[in-house]
This record gives C-alpha cells, sequence and structure tokens, in this order.
C-alpha cells in the first residue's frame, strides 16, 4: 500500500538496527542519581541516494555506578544531495527508537527505568559543530 501526499518527505528510512546495548549498575543504586547524557552522531554518503547514520545515546552518573548505552546504524534514501539534511532529520527520526530501547533496557528489577525527555536536534547538532 502506498499513500501519495504533497508533503511527503524526500529522506526515507530504509532500516534501523540497533548493533549493541550496555547496561552496567552497580547492586544498590538509587533513582536519585544526577545522569549525564551525550548523544553522538556521524553521517556517511554510502551511495548515490543512500546515507548511513551512526547515532549512540550514552547515559552515565559522575561515579559510573550506572551506565548505559545504545548505539545504533541506520540507512536512509534521499533524493537530493544534502547530507546536512540527514544529520538533522536522520536524528530526529531515529532518536525516539533509541529513547524507547533505552527505556525497555532499564525497566529491570532493582531500578527505576529511564525515560530520556524530548531533545532539540537543532541545538544538539549546532553545539556539536
Amino acid at each position: 500500500m502506498r499513500i501519495e501526499t504533497k508533503y511527503e518527505s524526500p529522506l526515507k528510512l530504509k532500516e534501523i538496527n540497533i548493533v549493541e546495548s550496555n547496561l552496567k549498575k552497580e547492586e544498590n543504586i538509587s533513582g536519585k542519581l544526577s545522569l549525564n547524557l551525550s548523544i553522538d552522531r556521524k553521517v556517511l554518503k554510502i551511495g548515490e541516494n543512500d546515507y548511513k547514520l551512526f547515532l549512540n545515546v550514552k547515559l552515565n552518573d559522575l561515579d559510573n555506578k550506572l551506565i548505559v548505552e545504545v548505539k545504533s546504524i541506520s540507512l536512509f534514501e534521499l533524493e537530493i544531495d544534502n547530507i546536512e539534511l540527514v544529520e538533522k532529520n536522520g536524528v530526529a527520526i531515529i532518536f525516539p527508537y533509541l529513547r524507547s530501547y533505552l527505556t525497555l533496557l532499564t525497566t529491570q528489577p532493582g531500578m527505576p527505568p529511564i525515560v530520556l525527555p524530548a531533545i532539540n536536534v537543532i541545538k544538539l547538532i549546532n553545539d556539536k559543530k
């Protein structure tokens, strides 16, 4: 089935893969830890219209009593040549998947689940440049 719309994006998500996830915690951690969130990304053009987005999300406290990391590789197709569009919109598309995965990963006995806040992708990209 194909849905026709004049608002269709030229950027198409072809594939998303969680390639690595890790949860390390001490036995008795409290739900009152202050966690640092870091998000790293890299975009590679791998074909005429194909791009690969590497997106990594990591959470940890100052003493590393809790470390959670999720790494993904996603493939996008873009009808125009604009790697910046892949970087901005690709992160905005993929981040909710990683956010959900991280919550599921931390829904373990002995700890409260972690729900990441929504992020301002434009600010993230501008701050990293």
